[in-house]
């Protein structure tokens, strides 16, 4: 799973910080007046705040230690699960996200899936990760030989070009398909991705490749 969050990673930096000064950017600029005004305070806070997410991060550093073999997975994975449980914000987010993964590292890939859907399904978490959670949970459920057609049509809404994570989708299209012995859309989901200039490097090379292994 590393590899996937690797590309993960070069999606999201891709698609995300536009959004983000386009959401965010004026709101910081006009409170910067507001943070120089409360100095004292703001320093204050923020001092006790990063102690709290050092101790988060101390945490996760530690639970996804666990997970650096097969055999530590369980043990990740549930240190990760009681991590989102005591926490909020982006380290509950990120430690649901792990959990899952690590579930499927120690080889309950069907159940990797379902962690990954209860994400998908959850309303307080932003579209963005809930679209996130929905190609990883098709992507553990093929691990899991889950049935094709109805892991494709969970993955269907994820495949348009205004996606976030359109290319790891097709690349997940492409391997159901295959599995499903449909070589052309197979084939059809990889030039997606080799051919277009903005996917990640990672995932065009492969997509590359697995086009070269097929017989594109």
């Amino acid at each position: 799973m590393a590899d996937i969050f690797n590309e993960i990673d070069e999606e999201l930096r891709a698609d995300k910080a536009k959004q983000a000064w386009q959401r965010y950017g004026k709101i910081a600029i006009a409170g910067a007046a507001v943070i120089v005004a409360c100095a004292a305070g703001y320093t204050y806070w923020q001092k006790s705040e990063r102690a709290a997410q050092l101790e988060l991060a101390d945490r996760y550093a530690a639970a996804l230690a666990l997970g650096a073999s097969k055999e530590g997975a369980p043990a990740s994975a549930q240190a990760l699960a009681a991590l989102a449980s005591e926490s909020s914000g982006g380290f509950a987010l990120l430690g649901r996200l792990q959990s899952a993964a690590m579930i499927g590292e120690a080889g309950d890939h069907l159940a990797s899936a379902d962690a990954y859907r209860a994400i998908a399904n959850d309303t307080s978490v932003e579209a963005l990760y809930r679209d996130l959670a929905v190609v990883l949970a098709v992507a553990q459920g093929a691990a899991g030989n889950g049935d094709s057609e109805a892991l494709m049509k969970e993955l269907e809404l994820q495949l348009g070009d205004e996606k976030p994570w359109r290319y790891t989708a097709r690349q997940v299209a492409a391997g159901l398909s295959l599995a499903r012995g449909d070589t052309a859309a197979a084939k059809d989901f990889l030039t997606r991705i080799s051919d277009d200039p903005n996917a990640p490097l990672g995932l065009r090379g492969s997509a590359a490749e697995l086009l070269r292994s097929i017989g594109s």
